[in-house]
């Protein structure tokens, strides 16, 4: 018989009874902890690569729209410079770095140049140097910020010798200061123009009479303010024909009025911006309403004449107010204007479309008298050749061929504030 035998445990050596509960625990918790890591890492995101973008084109476009535009691709536009002398509007972008398609990582800056604000240029009006002396005309040219350029000589039968013939550019016109302005001087009359004695020919030599630009009707066309209105209607023979190159005298009466009556045609108008019509033995004009300019014209066309009329002041007037002659009329747009003032100024205008181009600025004369008196005003046209009087005495001449041929016309401007009243009397053409 086998002997059981029974193993008894030694005192003081007992397990305890919370230990491998403990041990399942810490087991647990250390893979709750490895789950939670794993979690984490699978949330992580992941580093993407570098995103690689086309440059965009900013070249002819302003600053600020370039740099919205760049901003959509995570571009930045720094200034690498400015550049002037360019035809583009400041702050447009002329140039870019690096170029417009190129490969280049996203977040990258292009540089681009600006074009820069002009700089302006000074400008000077051309001066008017017919018949004056070379040195004066020099000085005057440099007064107006100008310089005398190529000056060339030729014979001239109504340009005293030494006096300025033409000049280019043509007077009025504006250029950059500096310009030069090219003269010719006359040499007076020609050799084959002199007569056997040793004198002068008998008169200028006439041009050819020119075709008008258009065929005038007998029309009244007011400026600015007032409305068109219907005009007068020429009445009797057809004036005849200038006189003939190298006639001797004053030349034939072409037309003339004194208003003891209304025959010639004249317009009759009286609204509430102005009056024209005979009062009296003369032709008056009203203008009621400040920056207006009103004329009645005589339905008829010359070539080479004088004209002439008295102009009168009926009540004292304001400054910016003048009375005078319309010549060489062509339409509401084309004429040359001689006015004078209430103080003894006058001034001599060119209408070009839209614009005045001012041949003589309001000038000082003791010639004209002042006040409320009758001055007769004259303008005696000879192809290109202008002469401006009063009571007969030459205030102004110049040599201008804009317009060759046109109606002759009386007229008022009013600049002023005040209602402008003037008559006129004694119309005179002659030929010339």
């Amino acid at each position: 018989m086998v002997p059981v035998v029974e193993r008894v445990p030694a005192p003081g050596r007992e397990r305890p009874s919370w230990v491998v509960p403990a041990l399942i625990g810490s087991m647990l918790v250390l893979l709750c902890l490895f789950s939670a890591l794993l979690v984490q890492l699978a949330r992580r995101p992941t580093t993407p690569p570098v995103a690689v973008a086309s440059v965009p084109d900013v070249t002819g476009l302003q600053f600020d729209e370039a740099r919205v535009l760049a901003g959509r691709d995570n571009y930045t536009l720094a200034i690498a410079g400015a550049q002037s002398g360019s035809s583009q509007p400041p702050n447009t972008i002329l140039a870019q770095q690096p170029p417009a398609g190129a490969l280049a990582p996203a977040s990258r800056v292009i540089s681009v140049t600006l074009a820069l604000e002009p700089t302006p240029v000074a400008l000077a009006t051309i001066p008017n140097l017919y018949a004056q002396r070379l040195d004066v005309a020099e000085a005057i040219l440099i007064q107006a910020g100008l310089r005398l350029g190529t000056i060339r000589e030729a014979h001239d039968m109504t340009v005293p010798s030494s006096l300025v013939l033409e000049q280019n550019p043509r007077a009025g016109l504006q250029v950059p200061t500096g310009t030069a302005v090219d003269v010719i001087v006359s040499l007076g009359l020609p050799p084959s123009a002199s007569t056997a004695g040793g004198g002068q020919a008998p008169g200028p030599i006439e041009a050819a009479t020119p075709t008008p630009r258009l065929v005038l009707l007998p029309t009244v066309t007011p400026l600015r303010t007032a409305p068109a209105l219907p005009g007068p209607t020429a009445t009797g023979p057809a004036a005849p024909s200038p006189t003939p190159p190298g006639a001797p005298g004053p030349g034939p009466l072409l037309f003339q009025d004194d208003f003891s009556t209304n025959d010639a045609g004249w317009v009759t108008v009286d609204t509430v911006e102005q009056r024209g019509m005979v009062v009296n033995g003369r032709y008056q004009i009203v203008l009621f309403a400040p920056g207006t300019i009103w004329w009645t014209q005589s339905g008829r066309e010359f070539t080479n004449f004088r004209y002439e009329a008295d102009v009168l002041w009926v009540e004292p007037q304001a400054a910016g107010q003048g009375l005078g002659l319309i010549a060489r009329l062509q339409d509401a747009q084309h004429f040359y204007l001689f006015e004078i003032d209430q103080f003894g100024n006058y001034r001599v205008r060119a209408q070009e479309g839209s614009g005045w181009r001012t041949l003589q600025d309001w000038t000082l004369s003791s010639a004209i008298q002042s006040g409320l008196t009758s001055n007769r005003l004259a303008i005696e046209a000879v192809g290109e050749n202008l002469r401006f009087e009063a009571n007969d005495t030459l205030l102004f001449q110049t040599r201008d061929g804009a317009y060759l041929a046109g109606d002759i016309g009386l007229v008022a401007s009013n600049e002023g504030t005040a209602t402008l009243t003037g008559e006129f009397d004694n119309v005179r053409v002659v030929g010339r």
